[in-house]
């Protein structure tokens, strides 16, 4: 990781470069929420120029179907292959389930890593990496059995591999969804994906792998802002407007949002005048005791 952190500080004007031109929204908008500058490309006979006046012009290669990168031409793999290891670039990649495939254990093309294809998974766990960044380790996720999937990839265990997220079948195993091949095998960094990004959690650790394999070169903060707004609290028609008992559930949750999430957590309330005391007794009550509480919620003005 610094050895990738010390090539940014070299070229900090590199980009993520993708192997396809056309990526499915999901993966498009992730690296756009992200602002990171990428170029998308279809790879057919020949590569994109990857290099600029002795310097690497991409800082992460992400290729949509790992098929297509173990079966790509043998010149072609071994100019990506030699620049990814000259330049410390990692290489992010996507391994699909074959549907009509008899085959469900196999060995990857090229590695000594194995793995399962067509599983049904019962929960993801993300395991100790250094990789993760948002995602909370050890965190497990329970897959009710109606609504799993039945097409997973998982990776076996092995020596020159460290899992990221894992899945656990229904037999037991674990095995890992997400699996990083430290490079020890050919000189090259992969992080290997055995599901798409419609699933968050694996999402997350995309994310993850994202600001990893980028560095310091795009430091994202871990700071977010929270805010509760309900606007015009004492516009609506008699009747359903927020008696007395509504405001004490309102001042309760927001206490707890306190005491256990953000510790100076307040509602965004809606002040509309003309409208304060508009209701039946109890209603007017209601806006009374909001408008009277001790340490209340903020509030913005409604135009009313």
């Amino acid at each position: 990781m610094s050895t990738i952190r010390n090539q940014r500080q070299q070229q900090p004007t590199k980009s993520a470069n993708l192997s396809q031109k056309q990526w499915n929204r999901c993966e498009n908008f992730v690296l756009n929420s992200q602002k990171f500058a990428f170029k998308a490309e279809a790879v057919s006979k020949n590569l994109p120029v990857l290099t600029t006046a002795r310097k690497g012009r991409y800082s992460l290669i992400i290729v949509e179907n790992y098929y297509k990168y173990l079966n790509m031409a043998r010149w072609n793999r071994q100019l990506l292959d030699k620049y990814c290891k000259e330049y410390k670039v990692p290489v992010f990649s996507f391994i699909s389930s074959k549907p009509n495939d008899q085959l469900k254990r196999i060995r990857i093309k090229g590695s000594s890593l194995w793995m399962w294809q067509n599983q049904r998974i019962q929960s993801l766990t993300a395991t100790s990496s250094p990789i993760h960044k948002i995602s909370k380790i050890g965190a497990s996720r329970q897959f009710p059995p109606a609504n799993s999937p039945s097409d997973w990839v998982l990776f076996e265990s092995a020596p020159n591999f460290e899992p990221i997220l894992t899945g656990t079948v229904k037999s037991g195993y674990e095995r890992a969804v997400v699996v990083r091949d430290k490079g020890r095998e050919d000189g090259v960094e992969r992080i290997l994906f055995g599901r798409n990004l419609t699933d968050f959690q694996v999402k997350m650790v995309f994310l993850d792998s994202l600001w990893w394999a980028m560095g310091d070169e795009k430091s994202v903060s871990m700071d977010r802002f929270i805010q509760v707004d309900i606007d015009d609290v004492f516009v609506g028609a008699q009747g359903t407007r927020i008696v007395e008992e509504d405001v004490r559930q309102l001042i309760t949750a927001q206490h707890e949002f306190q005491s256990k999430y953000v510790e100076n957590f307040q509602f965004m309330l809606g002040f509309s005048g003309s409208y304060f005391r508009n209701g039946d007794e109890l209603e007017d009550r209601g806006d009374e005791l909001l408008i009277g509480i001790v340490g209340p919620p903020k509030w913005s003005n409604a135009l009313g």
